[in-house]
């Protein structure tokens, strides 16, 4: 029975998990975007991997970065092997794209025979909103939106705006009305993270009409593929927020934020159910 780790490092919520065989045996975060010597000495005490599941491709991610013009983390020397190395792991390396990890996460915990997920968070290598098609052991990509368009990004930029964390900013929008729905509109295809300035934080109107467009879009973005499936899931940092998962009638199973894409990453590579017991909700 082999042994997997399914690791998430360099971004944030750095997290490792140990799945033995099919079932998740640990699962925690580091506590910053790292991994640290206590991680891997309790994910240790499991036995060394066989395998390693890295959450993403990061030559792709690097190339964004370099898009994007951020050239330190474009050009930084350590790379997921050199990091797993400083702790003695010298297992081979299987490398799953970010939102694959999310998708794979959620659709190969949920203990579904077959369902649609959309997947959507701020950013992935380039991807920042997809759609894949899960059936038995199969999980198929459908449909890709691209940065600099993220509907993560536009959540988080005019949350920040307003001083508030997401969850704060979608409490907000329950008042107040979309009026401000087309002028919000304009700004998803621009790059947003340098975030957004220039709107008044005492109007309520603001938050509703972010709300508005953001559920809008994720509406859009799943209608042409939800005859596939009745079960619909949410992965991936909007899963979130919960008037949208509502509204949109979708189910998240699992840790939907990238410190749960460590069991995703060993999801995508084993292509097989995993039973995530005591870790079902968060690391």
């Amino acid at each position: 029975m082999a042994r997997y780790w399914g690791v998430n490092a360099f971004g944030h919520d750095a997290s490792l998990c140990v799945v033995d065989g099919s079932r998740v045996v640990y699962h925690k975060k580091s506590g910053g975007n790292y991994l640290n010597q206590t991680v891997v000495d309790e994910a240790s005490e499991f036995g060394k991997p066989d395998v390693v599941c890295y959450y993403e491709k990061p030559f792709l991610k690097r190339a964004r970065y370099l898009y994007s013009g951020d050239f330190q983390n474009a050009f930084s020397l350590l790379t997921p092997k050199l990091h797993l190395i400083e702790f003695g792991v010298y297992a081979p390396i299987k490398y799953a794209h970010h939102h694959e990890s999310h998708a794979a996460g959620a659709y190969f915990v949920s203990g579904l025979d077959e369902a649609v997920i959309l997947v959507a968070d701020a950013i992935g290598e380039w991807e920042t909103v997809t759609v894949w098609h899960g059936v038995k052991n199969s999980l198929t990509k459908i449909k890709s939106y691209y940065y600099p368009f993220s509907l993560g990004l536009f959540y988080t930029a005019f949350s920040k705006s307003y001083g508030v964390s997401e969850r704060d900013f979608m409490a907000l929008s329950k008042n107040g009305k979309p009026t401000h729905y087309d002028d919000v509109q304009k700004l998803l295809n621009t790059n947003l993270h340098q975030g957004i300035k220039g709107f008044d934080a005492l109007d309520v109107d603001f938050p509703c009409s972010v709300q508005a467009v953001f559920v809008d879009w994720l509406k859009r973005a799943i209608f042409p593929y939800r005859h596939l499936s009745t079960n619909l899931i949410m992965a991936g940092g909007c899963a979130y927020n919960s008037l949208a998962v509502n509204e949109l009638g979708a189910k998240v199973y699992g840790d939907p934020s990238d410190a749960g894409s460590a069991v995703g990453a060993v999801a995508a590579y084993t292509r097989a159910r995993i039973d995530t017991g005591d870790y079902a909700k968060s690391c």
